[in-house]
């Protein structure tokens, strides 16, 4: 008879990532404007604060902001939530992680270089009575010079591994110890919990909106309602830590139900639009109990 193989724990199976990027917001408190604001009204001092764009006018830093906003989107998609501000994977998924990270971090870099190519003669303008969208607002000061400019912009992924009780090497009492051990794993138990609630939710929220749109007949929906659900299905695929086989048939019935039809297929055949709708809400009725 066959030795049943020893589940490996979550330390061995994940890992936990957080995701830094540092970049100049190109925005700025204006303490004087803030004093004047609040005399204005009548308010406290400190009540009111004015806030100004310092290069209003650079679509270079415009964009490079967007795009910080589409990697943190893509990041969260990647990844669960753990404890202490840390996201989780499984490091099955860490080679193609990454290929995507260093795809979004070249396009971040190039666009981040674009930025300060362009930022003197940004300032410049910004600077300029007669073409500044800032007026009066412009002070030479609040613009840092390209050196300290440079230094502000960095992207990176940082690891950690998840904690594992058995690895706690500290000078304690074999009492303590052991106390501190059970707390490990019921942290690590806690976050896994939490973690899995979030997969489960979103597949749950997939099928919800899918449902509210398509069981009406008469409501429109883009294309991305089909997209975004099968990148969520696609993801969930490589974020079921626990190897849980009720998601894992859930991901499909979603993805099958749902992700395999072209949106216009589902706009155009209103027999296909109410099947798919059908089998959205079966799949939520069968996540009821997983979500809270």
């Amino acid at each position: 008879m066959a030795k049943r193989s020893k589940p490996t724990s979550l330390s061995t199976r994940a890992m936990l990532v957080s995701l830094n990027i540092s970049a100049w917001t190109g925005n700025k408190r204006d303490a004087e404007e803030s004093e004047q604001l609040s005399i204005k009204h009548g308010a406290k001092n400190r009540a009111a604060r004015a806030h100004k764009s310092l290069l209003p006018d650079c679509r270079e830093l415009v964009e490079l902001h967007k795009y910080t906003g589409t990697i943190r989107t893509w990041f969260y998609k990647q990844t669960l939530p753990w404890a202490d501000g840390m996201q989780i994977i499984q490091v099955d998924n860490y080679m193609n992680f990454m290929s995507e990270f260093r795809t979004h971090r070249d396009r971040w870099e190039t666009l981040a270089q674009k930025f300060m190519d362009v930022y003197p003669d940004a300032v410049r303008d910004a600077g300029n009575p007669h073409t500044s969208s800032l007026g009066t607002l412009f002070k030479a000061a609040d613009y840092p010079d390209v050196q300290s400019l440079a230094a502000k912009f960095s992207i990176d992924l940082k690891y950690l591994p998840v904690p594992e009780a058995a690895d706690w090497r500290v000078d304690l009492g074999e009492e303590d110890m052991g106390l501190l051990r059970r707390e490990i794993e019921e942290q690590v138990k806690s976050s896994t919990q939490e973690a899995m609630g979030v997969a489960w939710k979103r597949l749950f929220e997939v099928a919800k909106h899918a449902h509210e749109k398509l069981s009406n007949p008469g409501a429109v929906f883009r294309d991305t309602l089909v997209h975004n659900a099968a990148e969520v299905c696609a993801a969930l695929r490589s974020l079921n830590l626990t190897g849980d086989a009720t998601l894992e048939k859930m991901r499909r019935e979603v993805e099958v139900g749902l992700c395999k039809f072209n949106p216009g297929t589902l706009r155009k055949d209103p027999l296909i639009r109410a099947d798919a709708a059908a089998k959205m809400a079966a799949a939520m009725s069968k996540m009821s109990g997983y979500v809270g």
